[in-house]
């Protein structure tokens, strides 16, 4: 039972809220004081904040090199290229900001030749408008940002001989899953304890099965120190008991009948004509996500 309504009482006013929780005038005026040239930033994960500040660093060394050889800080009213990456710094000339894109192709090294991709170079620009963003507290307008963009992907691309071809991402099965788990057993593995060899073997299994990401199972390097994994109580074990006799007229094989069996815990459908060990996975930790309850849910092993 819900617990009984209180009984009608007049609202309070604000003022008596902040009165009864010790709240005053003066204090709240010793809080606006303190506000005062204060920049609040956003929260970002470590990988992030390196990765924005190498492309700050370049993009310093840019402005630099550009100074000595026109009037750069004079019209812009700095007296050093610091000052252009602060709260309250003048905007950018969207001259400076396609000269910027022309020094990353002429400075950055390639993978598959001496050029970056052209995706290369618009993820750096994409660290460098959120690295502006954060560093002097106000954002590109959107047109200055389209055309930045625009440039990259075509006179910039064009003139520079840019590739766009894409690194193989070969994609490991199941055949590779079973070559990583044996060595774990090896005689020349390095590994010291049993109990690690056994955890490693359930990650590479666990990844393997549901294509999640590392840090949905394991403590990711963005979130170091927080002991944030999967954890017993996101596991679920269940036995199927085989069976001769189909119920639910489930299908064999079929998997959408499977899933939909597993996120309903109806397991009478589940019935197999063996025995069979199910596993029900909880990944709280998905990118973006974190703590936001989630199920993925397949067979772990099947017992014939």
């Amino acid at each position: 039972m819900p617990p009984p309504r209180a009984a009608p009482h007049a609202r309070a006013t604000d003022e008596q809220r902040r009165a009864e929780r010790g709240h005053d005038n003066a204090a709240l005026a010793a809080k606006v004081k303190g506000h005062v040239g204060k920049v609040f930033l956003k929260e970002l994960a470590k990988p992030t904040i390196d990765a924005q500040n190498r492309v700050k660093k370049r993009f310093l060394a840019y402005l630099n090199n550009v100074s000595e050889h026109s009037d750069l800080l004079s019209s812009m009213n700095c007296t050093s290229v610091d000052e252009l990456l602060v709260p309250g710094a003048p905007s950018l000339q969207i001259e400076m900001l396609f000269g910027f894109a022309d020094y990353l192709v002429e400075s950055s090294q390639g993978k598959f030749n001496a050029l970056i991709t052209e995706e290369t170079l618009v993820n750096n620009i994409g660290l460098f408008i959120g690295m502006y963003n954060r560093s002097t507290n106000k954002q590109l307008t959107s047109d200055t940002t389209r055309q930045l963009l625009k440039y990259a992907r075509g006179e910039c691309k064009t003139k520079n001989s840019l590739p766009s071809c894409v690194r193989d991402k070969p994609i490991a099965d199941g055949v590779d899953v079973r070559i990583l788990q044996k060595e774990l057993w090896g005689s020349t593995d390095p590994i010291p304890s049993t109990r690690m060899r056994r955890q490693l073997a359930t990650f590479i299994g666990l990844g393997a099965s549901s294509a999640t990401r590392p840090g949905n199972i394991v403590e990711s390097s963005c979130w170091s120190k927080s002991n944030e994994a999967l954890m017993f109580k996101d596991l679920t074990f269940v036995v199927l008991p085989g069976s001769r006799k189909q119920r639910s007229q489930h299908v064999p094989g079929d998997s959408t009948a499977t899933l939909e069996a597993f996120n309903s815990e109806d397991w009478s459908v589940l019935q197999a004509t063996a025995p069979s060990l199910a596993l029900k996975l909880r990944y709280c930790l998905l990118k973006g996500h974190r703590n936001y309850t989630s199920l993925y849910p397949f067979t772990l092993e099947n017992a014939n």
